[in-house]
């Protein structure tokens, strides 16, 4: 079946080069049957409903695990994520959204040369885990104190132990991306929750057997395991081989090679807490942040699927088809992320105490402080649909430019947050780093869909003085 695009001309409706020339019959995804509204509300419900679930797994396995594994090994794994994030991101030349936004996202041909880079890729980020564990084994103990994660001698092993789980992620089928391309999120979302499950079962299995923080590495592997077989015979698209073509690439390249830069200072201002405090915190108070953060992460998480995911998908979409009507639907999409944003503020602070006591023993209390101070991290997320924007435009450029503005905030602001108001300082300056971005994301992707720039500004500066009021005076 021909998706709509080539119906109307647009899209190819064949394979083109050396494929072709084999004779081999191009097979791409069907398009949308669905209207844009059903399918948004479709796609809506199962990434709200997969990702609540996912939540209530994630966080009740970590209830489960705080009681099986002392909190040295939470730390240790906060500290071999905080890698695999940073190469995942470093080496980001946007796959997932050049499938998503590009005119040739459904030819099978564009979907398999951008695996192939994508399984480079890969290669490159496992490679470099090995690096990153041989560095901190050699450089650990020597620059940090003994007392910290970093000179911990399980952290190279763990690092080690993970490269696999890189590789095996990246290798999974590109089909994933095609279907949220169209919105069409059902065998996306089970594909991601199965893994969670997977993952989590052999996780506490393993931590109830050992007691080791090993079994936290070994259940990711075999839930990236599971996803791997999912993505290339389960989800609907063409089959996943080794493809290349200079042109796909370079278009590819074109567009990524902004979001190396965006990627890696997203990188910075994300985790820079986590490399500050990890080398100023003892491993049992910085265990306690790690939990706090897997709350707060579950939130940031949920959030952030549904501006880069959802609300992306969506935008791209109505430009490509329908562009008359990207002023409203940017509307809607920013007053239900409004709403979601305040909300998540407002609960952790809330109700963090009351929750942290009730699910949780004595030596993990602190939790709640580390909730309310970030919680005002929900603030500043809103902003999120303005990058959202600007990458449905192709404007890669702009989001670098407002992720190193972020970045650079983030940098001065955590330390500087440490020095005068210690934990709760670090932690409550995080929002400064997103609030100082949002100009450039405003002022490069507000105008092209209508925004009330002077309300955007207003917010900035409501926002900000809350943060201030939180942490210095309330």
């Amino acid at each position: 079946m021909a998706t709509s695009d080539q119906a109307a001309g647009k899209g190819p409706a064949a394979e083109t080069g050396p494929a072709a020339e084999t004779g081999e019959a191009a097979q791409p995804a069907p398009g949308p049957a669905k209207s844009l509204r059903r399918r948004i509300l479709s796609g809506g419900a199962w990434t709200f409903g997969a990702s609540i679930l996912s939540m209530a797994l994630r966080l009740g396995s970590n209830l489960i695990l705080t009681r099986l594994l002392a909190p040295e090994a939470f730390g240790l794994m906060a500290m071999v994520y905080t890698v695999h994030v940073a190469l995942e991101l470093v080496s980001d030349v946007g796959i997932r959204l050049s499938v998503v936004r590009s005119e040739r996202g459904d030819d099978p041909r564009f979907l398999r040369v951008a695996w192939s880079v994508q399984l480079v890729r890969a290669a490159f980020g496992s490679a470099m885990i090995v690096i990153a564990a041989a560095l901190v084994a050699g450089l650990g103990p020597a620059l940090a104190g003994p007392e910290t994660v970093y000179a911990d001698p399980l952290l190279p092993w763990l690092l080690l132990a993970s490269a696999p789980q890189f590789f095996i992620h990246g290798a999974g089928s590109v089909s994933l991306y095609l279907a949220e391309r169209h919105i069409s999120y059902a065998k996306v979302t089970i594909v991601e929750l199965t893994t969670q499950v997977v993952s989590t079962l052999f996780t506490i299995s393993l931590a109830y057997v050992f007691e080791s923080v090993w079994a936290l590495v070994i259940g990711i592997i075999m839930g990236m395991t599971h996803r791997l077989i999912l993505s290339h015979f389960w989800v609907d698209g063409p089959r996943m081989r080794w493809v290349w073509d200079r042109d796909i690439a370079a278009e590819l390249w074109s567009y990524g090679k902004w979001l190396i830069g965006a990627s890696l200072l997203t990188y910075v201002s994300r985790n820079v807490h986590r490399l500050l405090l990890a080398g100023l915190m003892a491993s049992g108070p910085f265990g306690v942040l790690a939990v706090a953060l897997i709350w707060i992460e579950a939130g940031t998480v949920l959030l952030g699927k549904l501006s880069s995911n959802l609300i992306f998908q969506t935008l791209s979409e109505v430009r490509r088809l329908h562009p008359e009507r990207l002023p409203k639907v940017f509307a809607r999409a920013m007053l239900l992320f409004d709403l979601c944003c305040i909300s998540a503020c407002a609960i952790c602070i809330l109700l963090a105490e009351t929750m942290v006591t009730t699910l949780y023993e004595e030596q993990m209390f602190g939790v709640a402080d580390h909730l309310q101070a970030l919680a005002l991290l929900f603030l500043a997320m809103r902003f999120q649909v303005f990058n959202s924007q600007m990458l449905a435009r192709g404007d890669s450029k702009g989001h670098l430019l407002s992720m190193a503005v972020e970045a650079t905030t983030v940098c001065i602001a955590v330390p500087l947050g440490w020095e005068l108001a210690g934990i709760d300082g670090a932690l409550g300056a995080l929002v400064l780093g997103p609030l100082a971005a949002a100009p450039v994301a405003v002022l490069r992707g507000g105008r092209e869909v209508g925004a009330n720039i002077p309300f955007q500004f207003v917010y900035m500066i409501a926002a900000l003085a809350f943060s201030g009021a939180w942490i210095f005076v309330l």
